[in-house]
Parts: C-alpha cells; sequence; structure tokens
C-alpha cells in the first residue's frame, strides 16, 4: 500500500543592501504642545470643509429676547407666565387633568390613598386614549368615493422606475445639457441585453419635435403603408421620404442604464380620481369614484460606465410614431377589459380552468351572474340611454 505525498522546498531569495554611505541625520523641530491643544489650532480645517448647509450665528435658530418686558431688568415674569387662578376649563378638559387614580382592589380590601405624583408614562397614555375619542368624536366624512377597477388603463401595464438621479439630456459630449419637463414626460426607456445582463436605454425627443408627437398620434398608419415604411428604413434610415408618409418625432439616446432589481410591487398602486362632473354630457362619462390598476414592476436603475458600444441594435437615434392597432390587438384589448367590465367573467373563467364546470358551486361558493346588481353602472348606462335618445 503506497502513500502520497508532496515535497514542500522553501527557497529564500537573498536580496544584500549595503549600508547607507553615511549616519542617519535627525531634524529637531520645535513643537509647542500648548499651541496643539488650543482650540484656534482647528480653525483653518474647519474654515475649509464645506458645509451641507447654510446656518447663521444662531444655528438657524434666531433667539430674540428683546420681544420680552424687563429681561434684561431681572424680571422673568414674562418668560415664566404664572397660570391663571381663575381661569374656566371646559368640563372634557377637566377630565383629562385630573391625576390618575388607580381602582379599588377586587377583593373589597381598600388600598392606602395615593399621592397625586404618579409616573408620567401612566399619565400620557391616560391622555391618549382621552384625546383619541375625542378625536373620533369629532371626526366627520366630508366626502366618499367608490373604489373601481379603472377598466380604461386594464389592459395596459405600468412600471414604477426609480433612477439613481433626475434624468436629465446630459451625455458623455454635452455633460450640461438639461431637459425640459416636456421632453422628460415624453421620455422612452427600450430594453436591451448586453452579456446576460438587462439594461435599459432612455431616450428624450429632441425639442423641436415634440409638437410632432401630437400630429402623429391624429394621424397613425395603417398596416399596408406601414410595411411601405419599414421597406424604405430598411434601404436607407436617412430617406426623406419616410417622413412624408409617415408622421413622426426623432428621439436621441441619451445613455444605458443597468437593471439592478425588478420586482412586483406590493404596496403600490396607480389611483385616478374622478370627480362628479354633472355639467359635462359626454358619451362616455364616468361616475364618481376612485379608479385603481396594479402595477406590473417596480425597477431600480444605475448608471453604467461610460464605454464604447459594439452592439449591433444600438440605436443612437430612433423615430417614433404611431399607428393603428390590428383587429387582433383590439380584441385582447377588449379580453383584458371584460375582466373588470364582465360580471360573468370570473365564473366563465373558473369553468374555463376546471374543464367547463365551476369548481366553486360545490362547494357552496358558486355566484349567480344574474343576481350581481350594480347600481352605479345601471345609473351610469341609463345616463348613456338619455344621451342617445337626445
Amino acid at each position: 500500500m503506497s502513500k502520497k505525498s508532496d515535497l514542500l522546498v522553501r527557497v529564500r531569495y537573498l536580496n544584500p543592501l549595503p549600508n547607507p554611505p553615511f549616519p542617519p541625520k535627525l531634524l529637531n523641530v520645535s513643537t509647542d504642545i500648548n499651541r496643539l491643544g488650543e482650540p484656534s489650532y482647528l480653525d483653518p480645517l474647519a474654515a475649509s470643509t464645506p458645509l451641507p448647509m447654510l446656518v447663521d450665528s444662531e444655528m438657524g435658530m434666531p433667539l430674540d429676547l428683546n420681544a420680552y418686558d424687563g429681561v434684561w431688568e431681572g424680571k422673568e415674569e414674562s418668560l415664566n407666565p404664572q397660570l391663571d387662578a381663575g381661569r374656566v376649563h371646559h368640563p372634557i378638559d377637566v377630565a383629562l387633568l385630573a391625576p390618575f387614580n388607580a381602582p379599588p382592589a377586587i377583593n373589597g380590601d381598600a388600598k392606602p390613598a395615593l399621592t397625586t405624583d404618579v409616573s408620567w408614562m401612566r399619565n400620557s397614555s391616560y391622555l391618549t386614549r382621552k384625546n383619541n375619542a375625542k378625536r373620533r368624536e369629532a371626526a366627520e366624512s366630508s366626502q366618499s368615493y367608490d373604489i373601481l377597477p379603472d377598466d380604461d388603463s386594464w389592459p395596459n401595464s405600468y412600471m414604477i422606475i426609480r433612477f439613481p438621479e433626475r434624468p436629465t439630456a446630459a451625455t458623455a459630449l454635452n455633460p450640461a445639457a438639461g431637459a425640459s419637463s416636456p421632453r422628460l414626460a415624453k421620455a422612452i426607456m427600450r430594453p436591451v441585453v448586453d452579456d446576460e445582463q438587462q439594461m435599459m436605454e432612455f431616450y428624450l425627443p429632441q425639442e423641436e419635435h415634440l409638437a410632432k408627437l401630437d400630429d402623429a398620434y391624429e394621424r397613425a398608419v395603417d398596416k399596408e403603408p406601414l410595411e411601405n415604411i419599414l421597406a424604405l428604413s430598411a434601404e436607407d434610415p436617412l430617406d426623406p421620404k419616410i417622413d412624408e408618409v409617415f408622421p413622426n418625432a426623432v428621439y436621441d439616446r441619451i445613455r444605458t442604464y443597468e437593471v439592478v432589481s425588478a420586482n412586483p410591487p406590493s404596496k403600490e398602486v396607480l389611483v385616478a380620481f374622478q370627480e362628479d362632473d354633472e355639467e359635462t354630457d359626454r358619451p362616455n362619462k364616468r361616475r364618481k369614484g376612485v379608479y385603481y390598476k396594479q402595477i406590473t414592476f417596480r425597477t431600480l436603475l444605475r448608471k453604467t460606465r461610460a464605454k464604447v458600444e459594439t452592439r449591433g441594435d444600438l440605436w443612437d437615434k430612433t423615430r417614433v410614431g404611431f399607428r393603428i392597432p390590428e383587429e387582433r390587438e383590439v380584441e385582447d384589448r377588449q379580453t383584458a377589459r371584460g375582466q373588470v367590465q364582465d360580471p360573468t367573467w370570473a365564473s366563465a373563467e373558473l369553468r374555463r380552468l376546471h374543464g367547463g364546470d365551476n369548481m366553486a358551486e360545490g362547494q357552496g361558493e358558486a355566484i349567480d351572474d344574474e343576481e350581481l346588481v350594480d347600481e352605479g353602472a345601471q345609473q351610469a348606462e341609463a345616463a348613456l340611454d338619455d344621451v342617445d335618445e337626445d
């Protein structure tokens, strides 16, 4: 039976250095220890350290004693006013100012009289309970809103994007460039993948092309002209004929962000308040309420280092226009709206998932679709019928 052993050999490499050709020279620096112990020694350091806020000689809290009469003459009556003994308190306040006395023992034995000096925590808890009771009695509801799903935005997907800093139009070539609020409101985030890392490219419209976006929305193209536009763009992206047949706005790529995390939010939802506007006679008028829509993802971004981009799908500029949705896309949106518009959707979905049977019926949880009555929806439909008759 053989054993395998390793042989370790330690090799020392010598590096002999000759002695210095001269003896060491010591310098005598006179230092006054009293000077180092004075506060003025740190004045240059304090003067060279920038403060994160602007403070004055009174540290932001001015104290003006001239407003109190006789304070410079030793009269402190104005600083310490005496309580008015003849002041009449409200009966509710009298109950709050009374000292706390513990109840007698359960077995009937009388306890010795307690002093009025009780713990401050007990008094605070007692006063807090009384104040909360007063607030609940005084609280009144001024308005009420029905919480309803937003059927207009239900087919859409929304994200919360957290930037490392306020997004601007600053680039590596022009770091001082700014962006107006209308440009930031129409920004576009393009998701890409670079070396298995999810990225987001940030695009902003050119300032002179902001007005073209509204015109492009009103002149959305159909499927057949869109195919011709794509063919022209494949041959020459800078062909001027594209602008003649395709209303669009030019966007510039500002920078690329790296996606740190993308998780569905647990507390955030998108809400919109709809007031009851009786003066509006539009046919698609919505009832008063708070309309909500769930948010799909919450994404955290961080800036990437400036480098030479070599991706094949890199777009320095892009044209943004609008097209008319296809029939399949319209049907998909109507199906998504049916989740909140159609009262029979939940029962039909259960039947579809369980092979045609509503499994909730056997458990006493079945919902009769014919018994679902929404009074607000009936009123809205009646209003629409009146508008159509007029």
